[in-house]
Order: structure tokens, then C-alpha cells, then sequence
């Protein structure tokens, strides 16, 4: 047995068959949410750019970021057809590694309903022709919009951060949180609960892992 193999059996022992392991606990820091005047002010820089394209683009990205807590690659998959809407409810089936259905946060599921319908089957964000595999491909993107300099800077790491900390702080339980964010372990909300008062520590949210695995 090569020396690469015996890693794999080990890593395989550990921490169980490639695959299905658990997402790696993050320590570092995750950015912090965007607070109420910088999510109006977003909207409105997104609102603001002249080319329709370019407007529904980071339209999207404000409401399918901080509305649905998106990644990146899952933001870029996205279409409209998605995008399902019940009476006033609205939930976003993402596909993927972390397939999941979330519900729209209730401030921005009209406006959800709203870019889905209009994007039919079509792609929400940057649709038409694109390598969509490019790493940058929506850091790019977001680089290039029309704003005030002093305005905040949208990425999606923060919109995500924001609807993970808007849960955390709304005392969503534990396990509907994993669901819908698509991660493996209460452990890594610890970096997202850091900015957010009254949430679990991190000590907490290992000992809900252990008990969930029956350690």
C-alpha cells in the first residue's frame, strides 16, 4: 500500500468514507452582517444601475444573499424556476453538494417572487453566456458597479453572514439552521455567533454535535 493510500484509510477511519464527511470546522472569523441602513443602501445601489441586466445581477445578490444566505456557486446556479412561491412564502431550492429548500426571510421574499417570475427558467444572476466556473466570477462583477464610494461594499460572504446571524439572533433552533444554511455542524455557526448577542457560544454548539452524533 502506497504511502498516499494509507492517508486515505486513515482520513477514511477519522473521519468517515470521502463524500460524507462533515464541512471542517472554520475558525476564522466570518465577516460581519450588514446592519438595517446598509441593507436599505444596497438595495438601492443595486436598484440604481442603469443596465437591466446589471440591476436584476445585484438585485439578486442582495436578496438571494441576504434573503437565502446563498454561496456564491449556489448563487450563480441559481434560476428563476427555483424560486417557488406559496401565498406569502417564498423558498429557494438550491441544488448542489448542499442541496436544501430555504425560505425567503420575510423582508425580501416579494421581491424574490418578484426577479424569479421575471427570470422565468432563465439564470437570476448574470444571465446569458458566462464561464460560470471562474473563480471571480462574481467578485468581478460586484467590483464593477455603479456606488458611492462611501457606500458599503456588497459581497456575498457578508449577505450570508447576515442571514445566518439574523437566525442565530431570531433563536431559529439548531438543526433547522443546519438545514437551511447546508452546513454540517453546529460548531461552525460559532463563527457567525460571534457577532451576534445572546447567541450560543461555541462550546455549546460542540457539545449539540456530540450529542447529535451519540458520543
Amino acid at each position: 500500500m502506497g504511502h498516499r493510500s494509507a492517508l486515505y484509510r486513515l482520513a477514511e477511519v477519522t473521519h468517515g468514507p470521502a463524500g460524507r464527511r462533515a464541512t471542517p470546522f472554520a475558525g476564522a472569523r466570518a465577516p460581519a452582517p450588514y446592519s438595517p441602513a446598509e441593507r436599505a443602501e444596497l438595495a438601492a445601489v443595486a436598484a440604481a444601475q442603469r443596465d437591466p441586466v446589471r440591476r436584476s445581477s445585484a438585485l439578486a445578490m442582495v436578496v438571494f444573499g441576504i434573503g437565502a444566505g446563498l454561496r456564491p456557486g449556489e448563487l450563480v446556479a441559481l434560476r428563476g424556476s427555483g424560486v417557488v412561491r406559496h401565498g406569502r412564502r417564498v423558498a429557494v431550492h438550491v441544488s448542489g453538494p448542499a442541496a436544501r429548500v430555504v425560505p425567503v426571510t420575510a423582508g425580501y421574499a416579494g421581491r424574490a417572487a418578484e426577479l424569479a417570475a421575471a427570470a422565468g427558467d432563465g439564470r437570476l444572476f448574470r444571465p446569458g453566456p458566462a464561464d460560470r466556473g471562474y473563480k471571480n466570477f462574481v467578485t468581478n462583477f460586484t467590483a464593477t458597479l455603479t456606488a458611492d464610494p462611501a457606500a458599503p461594499r456588497l459581497t456575498v460572504s457578508r449577505c450570508r453572514s447576515s442571514f445566518i446571524c439574523g437566525h442565530l439572533a431570531a433563536g431559529t433552533p439548531l438543526r433547522e439552521l443546519l438545514a437551511i444554511t447546508g452546513i454540517c455542524q453546529a460548531e461552525s455557526l460559532a463563527r457567525y455567533a460571534r457577532h451576534v448577542d445572546g447567541a450560543p457560544p461555541k462550546a455549546v454548539l460542540r457539545a449539540w454535535d456530540k450529542r447529535r452524533r451519540g458520543c
